[in-house]
């Protein structure tokens, strides 16, 4: 192979070596949000089962942000409200969000397992352009 052709070769090893590095930040932040969420839904659908023993009128603590709580009676613990996605929130009933959170919590399980394969994929190519590479620059030194 001729000099120059070998430099193109590895401009374009090169290219792609930067493509594959932004592909895998972007998979692992995607891997990361989705581990958010998948917690998220597990909290919320532990808090629901909670709901489904307490007695009637319990006196609670309500998340309200930023780590405050503030102390409450639930008026009505067999309706809860879901944000169901772009602002819209719906009145559920209790087993009904259960199963909304049971069916979200699965479609995000099978997002995580096609990232995290994804990135299983880009990872190996990149350590295999690492090599060609590392071969290539102690060939022309």
């Amino acid at each position: 192979m001729s000099s120059a052709s070998s430099q193109e070769a590895i401009q374009q090893l090169s290219s792609e070596y930067m493509i594959l590095r932004e592909i895998a930040q972007g998979l692992e932040q995607r891997i990361n949000l989705l581990n958010q969420v998948l917690q998220e839904i597990e909290s919320s659908l532990n808090t629901l089962e909670d709901l489904k023993r307490v007695g009637d009128n319990p006196l609670l603590l309500f998340p309200i942000g930023g780590s405050v709580y503030a102390k409450g009676q639930l008026l009505e613990k067999d309706d809860v409200y879901v944000n169901v996605g772009a602002g819209v929130i719906v009145k559920k009933k209790l087993e009904d969000a259960s199963r909304y959170l049971t069916e979200r919590r699965d479609e995000m399980r099978a997002e995580l397992k096609d990232s995290l394969a994804q990135l299983q994929q880009v990872t190996a190519r990149i350590r295999q352009i690492e090599a060609i590479l590392s071969r290539a620059t102690g060939e022309q030194g």
